[in-house]
């Protein structure tokens, strides 16, 4: 796992909870950022985590924004049930819809007042974060500002191949959690070896997706094929070339369908699906902050 917070932030507040998921079936982790700093609040970032994945990798991005606005912001960090900290069967979702009631609950309970939200999400983090704008379009325009989209699992590479859903649950009721037969290595996220071996090495990470999981996020991204002709709230897609895990022309195409004046993109041509954990992460921080100076 990743080192704590550098301690030089001099008005950052950090508390962790678990409360009960949307079903109440789960216990989910959040962490929040909280500034003592007597001024305004800038932003509310809401950062939402990729497959597999868990809040903790996801720091040095935090302690970028953190920086970079002057320690004048709010930052909220949610494990997913079934990741990191959060309960629940690993890596495995009986329906995408859990995880959008469970980021509108979240956000429903925060108490920051006045300050729109800005949604970042890296992979399956972007797709939930895109899901919950679909879903609850009408509350997504008051309380969301803005949505910053890493490598959105729109367009998987991935396919369930000769394995069908149908075969699976003829067999028994409990065969969508079983292992999806792709073992996530660290070095296909990133080219950086500290960031990759700390993945593989991190026992917070789920190795293995399952069915059901594999199976709710295509369901869910065929749904979202036309949805951005529909978007109006400002998006910033971070898009990889040589991603392992999402078609990047695609998704590129798909914001076309947004009115010019919301939809901003930023294309790396030599980077891995982990956008902000890559060597370049520092330049990746750096567009996500110009992009919200200029919005």
């Amino acid at each position: 796992m990743l080192t704590e917070t550098r301690k030089k932030f001099k008005y950052l507040e950090k508390n962790s909870f678990n409360i009960k998921s949307h079903s109440k079936e789960e216990s989910l982790y959040v962490k929040e950022w909280k500034t003592t700093k007597n001024t305004k609040i800038r932003h509310h970032f809401v950062i939402l985590h990729d497959i597999c994945d868990h809040h903790g990798r996801y720091e040095p991005l935090a302690e970028s924004l953190w920086q970079q606005f002057d320690e004048e912001v709010n930052i909220t960090f949610i494990d997913f049930k079934g990741h990191g900290l959060s309960s629940g069967t690993r890596s495995y979702i009986g329906n995408f819809d859990e995880y959008i009631d469970d980021l509108h609950m979240v956000l429903n309970e925060d108490e920051t007042q006045g300050v729109k939200k800005v949604l970042i999400g890296q992979g399956l983090g972007a797709l939930v974060a895109l899901s919950y704008i679909e879903s609850y379009e009408q509350t997504a325009k008051n309380i969301i500002g803005s949505v910053v989209l890493s490598n959105p699992l729109l367009f998987l590479h991935l396919e369930l191949h000769k394995v069908q859903d149908k075969v699976l649950r003829s067999i028994n009721k409990y065969a969508g959690k079983l292992r999806f037969p792709y073992h996530i290595n660290g070095k296909n996220l990133t080219s950086d070896r500290e960031r990759y071996e700390s993945y593989n090495s991190d026992p917070l990470i789920n190795h293995y997706m399952s069915f059901s999981l594999v199976e709710e996020i295509l369901r869910k991204s065929r749904h979202l094929l036309d949805y951005s002709y529909f978007l109006d709230i400002p998006l910033l897609m971070l898009l990889s070339k040589n991603d392992f895990l999402v078609n990047w022309s695609k998704s590129s195409l798909y914001i076309k369908g947004m009115p010019k004046h919301l939809a901003y993109e930023c294309i790396y041509s030599h980077c891995l699906h982990d956008l902000f954990n890559e060597k370049i992460r520092d330049k990746v921080y750096t567009d996500i902050y110009n992009w919200l100076e200029k919005t």
